[in-house]
């Protein structure tokens, strides 16, 4: 097995991720389709509270394709988050997901 380059953990090294830039760049076209007054913050750094059903609606919209975003098969932010795991966790799923070579185990 061929051994990886440490990845740095940091915030620095998020922004040096070449996935974890890909996946900010789809958020943020993502988020300039929807009007500003939609991510606006209350007074303790909180989204505020949407009264408005309209306005609802169109953030329930976007945390969908955001959720959506995030969640898309071996896209930027699963590459990032796989990029990010500790070698030994990543020497843990590779072994849970093969399949096994017994035919009398089963999982």
């Amino acid at each position: 097995m061929k051994k990886n380059k440490k990845v740095d953990k940091t915030l620095k090294g998020r922004a040096e991720n070449k996935h974890y830039k890909k996946y900010i760049i789809q958020k943020e076209k993502l988020k300039a389709k929807y009007p500003s007054s939609l991510f606006e913050r209350g007074d303790q750094g909180r989204c505020m509270i949407r009264t408005n059903p309209e306005e609802q609606l169109l953030w329930n919209s976007y945390i969908k394709k955001l959720l959506d975003i995030i969640f898309k098969n071996n896209g930027h932010f699963q590459r990032f988050l796989w990029d990010v795991l500790p070698e030994q966790e990543k020497i843990k799923r590779d072994y849970l997901t093969k399949p096994s070579k017994s035919p009398y185990y089963n999982y």
